[in-house]
């Protein structure tokens, strides 16, 4: 054990012949019973390993030393005394024995006094006296007991690569366990619970050919890309920085299921929180599983979470900073439609005195729309470094420019990772610059943007960062993420689009005057476009996979986190609403939270 830890160590505890020393979470609170306590939900406490020889070698072990025995994988405790040293396993077998041998010997360090830590950088002692030498960590107290880490069975089998002898208290079993090498040894009853692992595991005693995941974003070529073979999956729900993180937040996955019998899956934890599901397959074939999800995210971001299911499923989700009102909330919004003309006569509704409010809006009275202002932000800095100047559209606040982030999970990609002689790519994530020279795809992306602030073209894995949850954030910077299908309603009713039209489909508001004409007022190019609401929409092309890139000049589309576009084109006035495929290279327009 190294000299630096001990003295760290030494400086987090009290002083005194009865101070308690804890290590692990919570480091404040100590179990009033423990000399010693270990708390840890993901790793154990490791003895030291040495064969039956090596241990019939301490001399003079203390009464109560415990080492794991690698030559009979199992935990042993001298139940006799120093001069008459008595092994037993934990099952209470008696062992041989120990003789006379090497004798551990001081380095010339001085003792650490009038303090619960002794070290002489080769014992260390923790109580009321210097350490046994035949002890690397000797614990005396009269008062205090030992407490090991302890975890439930799931946070048990989440220890990546345990090491046999690590011991933990399982706290679904009460019983100490640890890991002999092959599997956990329960010290009650003596039975050997193999770990997860080896074919299509399931974690439980189902057998499982396979598992797919229902939803998730195709492999890149990203550094922080799970590894090759690996499923990739995706929360289900956008999550919100320092809230509970809800059930709807969840994981979906489909088992294909060989032999029935009980499952326990479950995610590692990371930014807080944890996605788990157990329970039993009482039929064969394909059977869905959704894993819910527990603990408060700490920090906004997009995270990778990994299952214990062999092989992994490594699954994407996305955390916001804040949260929105539903779209039922905003009753005071109107979009200047008073009524409806038929025959050339106009039939108001008595509800309505200065248009319709935003809330009649039934697809999007449940939905969250961020309209909440700009908070004087004027503009943001992403991590390209690229600086984006921001626009408040009634109360909505929209940065003024595309976006030209990579993608951090796609990172590695070249400009000719996807040209016209990819075979049928589908959706990789890929992005890029328009190709204003080679426009049929042979030579990939160009290198430099092509006009200022038209910004890269993404795949929607791409525009959203390999997440799939609505409002993720996607490669907008911290504290924006890529708008939803509602939050583009939004901006559309408040440019004077009626409710009809912004949940209809094809051209929208493409008529006269008094409908709206968002596509002029949202344009900041071409004959005709006035850019009234500082949206500053540019025509910045888009790509056909696999072959074209085509429209420069005349059309712009970008992507909602819904997959859904929205398009633009410089020969009409109002808004295209449309599902292309995923695999289209469309623009990306971020939205403050």
């Amino acid at each position: 054990m190294k000299i630096n830890f001990i003295l760290t160590f030494a400086l987090l505890i009290s002083m005194g012949a009865n101070a308690q020393v804890k290590v692990g979470n919570n480091p404040t609170s100590i179990n009033a019973s423990a000399a010693l306590e270990i708390e840890s939900t993901t790793k154990g406490f490791l003895l030291p390993r040495m064969t039956s020889i090596e241990r019939s070698a301490i001399s003079s072990p203390a009464t109560g030393l415990l080492i794991f025995n690698t030559t009979t994988s199992s935990i042993e405790v001298n139940v006799g005394s120093p001069t008459t040293p008595n092994w037993q396993a934990t099952s209470g077998t008696s062992l041989p024995s120990g003789t006379s041998g090497q004798t551990l010997r001081h380095n010339g360090t001085t003792w650490v006094s009038n303090s619960t830590i002794f070290n002489d950088g080769t014992n260390v002692g923790i109580g009321t006296a210097s350490p046994n030498t035949a002890a690397i960590l000797d614990i005396s107290s009269t008062t205090k007991g030992f407490a090991p880490p302890r975890m439930t069975t799931i946070q048990r089998n989440a220890i990546a690569s345990p090491f046999a002898g690590l011991s933990i208290y399982n706290t679904t079993t009460n019983c100490i366990e640890y890991f002999n090498g092959t599997g956990w040894k329960n010290s009650c009853t003596g039975a050997i619970t193999a770990p997860t692992g080896g074919g299509a595991s399931s974690g439980g005693t189902a057998v499982v050919s396979s598992w797919t995941s229902t939803v998730g974003c195709s492999v890149g070529a990203g550094t922080n890309n799970s590894p090759a073979g690996v499923i990739r999956g995706g929360v289900n729900e956008t999550m919100v920085q320092g809230v509970a993180a809800p059930a709807t937040a969840s994981i979906t996955l489909v088992a294909n299921v060989t032999t029935v019998g009980t499952y326990t899956i479950f995610t590692n934890t990371i930014n807080g929180v944890t996605f788990s599901a157990a329970g039993t397959f009482g039929a064969t074939g394909n059977q869905t599983v959704t894993l819910t999800p527990s603990g408060t995210p700490t920090l906004a971001g997009n995270y990778m979470w990994a299952t214990n299911l062999t092989p992994s499923i490594n699954v994407y989700g996305s955390v916001i900073t804040t949260s929105a009102p539903l779209g039922s909330s905003y009753t005071a919004h109107f979009n200047g439609i008073i009524g409806t003309t038929h025959s050339g006569t106009t039939y108001l509704n008595s509800s309505q005195t200065t248009g319709e409010t935003f809330s009649s809006n039934t697809t999007c009275q449940s939905k969250p729309i961020s309209a909440q202002g700009c908070g004087g932000v004027s503009s943001v800095i992403d991590e390209s470094g690229r600086v984006h100047p921001t626009v408040r559209i009634n109360g909505q606040c929209w940065l003024q420019t595309n976006s030209i982030k990579i993608p951090s999970v796609y990172e590695n990609y070249t400009t000719t990772s996807w040209t016209n002689t990819s075979t049928s790519p589908g959706d990789q994530g890929y992005s890029g610059y328009y190709n204003t020279t080679t426009t049929n795809g042979t030579a990939g992306w160009q290198a430099a943007e092509p006009a200022a602030n038209v910004g890269r073209l993404y795949q929607w894995c791409g525009a959203m960062d390999a997440t799939i949850s609505e409002r993720s954030r996607g490669i907008c910077p911290a504290g924006w993420h890529v708008p939803s299908d509602c939050e583009w309603m939004y901006l559309e009713h408040g440019q004077g689009m009626s409710i009809a039209n912004q949940n209809g489909g094809s051209w929208r508001a493409n008529g006269a005057d008094n409908q709206g004409t968002p596509g002029y007022k949202l344009l900041s190019a071409g004959s005709g476009f006035t850019n009234a609401s500082g949206f500053s929409g540019l025509l910045a092309g888009y790509r056909y996979p696999p072959i074209l890139f085509t429209e420069l000049s005349m059309r712009s589309m970008w992507w909602s986190s819904n997959v859904i576009v929205r398009e633009m084109y410089s020969g009409y006035r109002g808004v295209l609403r449309i599902n292309y495929g995923k695999d289209w290279g469309f623009s990306v327009r971020c939205l403050k939270d």
